[in-house]
């Protein structure tokens, strides 16, 4: 799960301070440099660089571009928590935890919104 923020905590990331979106980045970007992809050449590097350049040059951005840096990453995790999300419940992996609200519903150990 991406930045660590499951479904009802995506609005506490959204509405995190500054210091906590940034570190929320940087393990993001801790997990995408274990990541071998066809942009990478060696473990751990991006395009020729490594997790600690790539925070470094983030750090180093001015606030409009760490601005509409940050609403990029906050989408593109968006994106592949929802994706990461659909492919759990296709998968059957959160089916008993569905069976066991539906359960206590019908037990009457719920309340109404």
């Amino acid at each position: 799960m991406l930045l660590a923020c499951g479904l009802s905590d995506h609005a506490v990331c959204r509405s995190a301070n500054w210091t906590s979106r940034i570190r929320a980045i940087r393990i993001e970007l801790r997990h995408f440099a274990d990541y071998q992809s066809p942009l990478t050449r060696q473990r751990g590097k991006l395009l020729g660089m490594t997790l600690q350049e790539l925070e470094n040059s983030i750090s180093k951005l001015p606030p409009e571009e760490l601005a509409k840096f940050r609403e990029w990453f906050w989408r593109f995790d968006a994106k592949n928590w929802d994706s990461q999300f659909e492919a759990d419940v296709s998968a059957g992996k959160l089916d008993s935890l569905a069976d066991a609200a539906i359960r206590e519903h019908r037990a009457g150990e719920s309340t109404g919104l």
